[in-house]
């Protein structure tokens, strides 16, 4: 028997993935620019944004990906976290499941319209 987790729960979360050199307006179109180059296609329209960063702070881009919340070598524990996490998915390691996760945001999408 593998030692190593056999179950994982995956929440997504949205993560911080670039933050734009200018402040202000100048600022968001960077990070729309850079959403486009580096996620169009990969992420639903619901799964991004672009969070301004205020008077004093630089605008930053939002993705909302599968972020790993835990590892179990048992099922039985591996369930009772993905209970107390609205909106997770638990898998098994390795599976096609967790590829499709891991894959959220690298692969264009199926109905991606666009090279």
């Amino acid at each position: 028997m593998s030692a190593e987790p056999a179950w994982r729960v995956y929440l997504p979360e949205w993560l911080a993935v670039y933050t734009a050199g200018y402040m202000g307006d100048p600022g968001e179109q960077e990070c729309r620019k850079y959403f486009a180059r580096k996620y169009g296609g990969r992420v639903r329209d619901e799964d991004w944004r672009v969070r301004p960063g205020g008077p004093d702070g630089w605008p930053v881009l939002e993705v909302r990906l599968p972020n790993l919340r835990g590892e179990f070598k048992d099922e039985a524990e591996a369930t009772d976290c993905w209970i107390e996490l609205p909106h997770a998915r638990m898998v098994r390691r390795g599976s096609a499941e967790e590829r499709e996760l891991l894959d959220y945001g690298k692969k264009k999408l199926p109905d991606a319209r666009g090279g």
